[in-house]
């Protein structure tokens, strides 16, 4: 809901914030006017939250001249980072597809890259990112990813992907014994002949 306004007028009903969510997913999917209400109307019914939605007129009426939040400069926080690591792949789009498109015929090699994503879970912010080959593997790319990033780091999380002892290797040599290594390991992961020795808690 909006805050009630001190100046003389009506009183708003929905806030900015509302207004600027439900217009955010109209362009990401998107809808229309009408579209977008009917999404809001069926996720807060998935949700069991008995909320108004704002209709499609107010939705038209007040996207002109809403603010938008800036990103602001300097809006990370300045203690210690605790990364999230992750890659994709991105499949590219050329002349190839658009042949392959035309004449109904199947490419014999497909080309992909693959992306590599840091991102900070205190402030949201995408701290790292690195493009790469479809063959390079995600503990291959970590230390170009680490690169990037200037401050401290006490926690890192990430898949299976990067378990193993080059990994925790590579993350207390950049930033210390102190960093927390959250990485669950793989369904085939073996205990080392170590592990009855030189038990790890990570």
């Amino acid at each position: 809901m909006a805050p009630r306004r001190t100046s003389r007028g009506g009183q708003p009903k929905y806030s900015d914030l509302a207004i600027t969510l439900c217009l955010t997913l109209r362009v990401v999917y998107g809808l229309a006017l009408r579209q977008t209400q009917g999404l809001m109307g069926s996720v807060a019914a998935l949700m069991g939250v008995d909320i108004a939605v704002p209709d499609f007129s107010t939705l038209s009426r007040r996207s002109k001249g809403l603010a938008l939040p800036s990103a602001k400069s300097g809006a990370r926080t300045t203690g210690p980072v605790h990364l999230v690591v992750d890659s994709t792949g991105l499949k590219i789009f050329g002349e190839g597809e658009w042949l392959e498109n035309k004449h109904k015929i199947k490419a014999k090699r497909k080309r992909w890259r693959k992306l590599h994503l840091g991102l900070d879970l205190v402030s949201g912010e995408i701290v790292c990112s690195d493009l790469t080959a479809d063959d390079v593997g995600d503990p291959t790319a970590l230390p170009d990813l680490l690169d990037q990033i200037s401050g401290p780091v006490d926690k890192f999380i990430a898949d299976g992907a990067y378990d193993g002892a080059p990994t925790r290797d590579l993350l207390a040599t950049r930033f210390g014994e102190i960093v927390e290594v959250i990485v669950p390991p793989p369904k085939t992961a073996i205990p080392s002949s170590q592990s009855v020795l030189v038990p790890s808690i990570r």
